[in-house]
């Protein structure tokens, strides 16, 4: 399609989430199937996304491009976008991200170090 991709994760089956510039994120279900989850439906918080890690649970965690202001690690659960974040505050500028086969989720910052995120809920 001419789009910048901005990152790739794969996932189980041989699926895939592509983020591209300015289009937020989509991800191909073999044979052939994309559905595309864009920040004007509320489905992604940003619109450029620098980095995606796909989770055990088939959903996919993501952080903005560099270039834009965070507001936390975003996840597509498959089902709706949610936000996280440690108690104490807002990771500034997370810079990576890692996704356990426990689901742990490790996220590396410029500024504020290493933190280990956890879904609501379940430990």
């Amino acid at each position: 399609e001419g789009r910048r991709i901005l990152a790739l994760a794969a996932a189980p089956r041989n699926r895939l989430w592509v983020a591209t510039a300015g289009r937020g994120l989509s991800h191909f279900e073999p044979p052939g199937t994309w559905t595309h989850l864009r920040p004007e439906t509320g489905a992604v918080v940003y619109r450029d996304i620098g980095t995606l890690a796909a989770d055990p649970a088939g959903g996919v965690w993501y952080l903005p491009h560099d270039t834009v202001p965070s507001v936390g690690v975003g996840y597509w659960s498959g089902r709706k976008s949610e936000l996280y974040n440690p108690p104490h505050a807002v990771l500034r500028k997370p810079s990576s991200l890692v996704v356990t086969s426990g689901g742990v989720v490790w996220v590396g910052t410029w500024f504020d170090g290493l933190y280990r995120l956890e879904r609501r809920g379940t430990r």
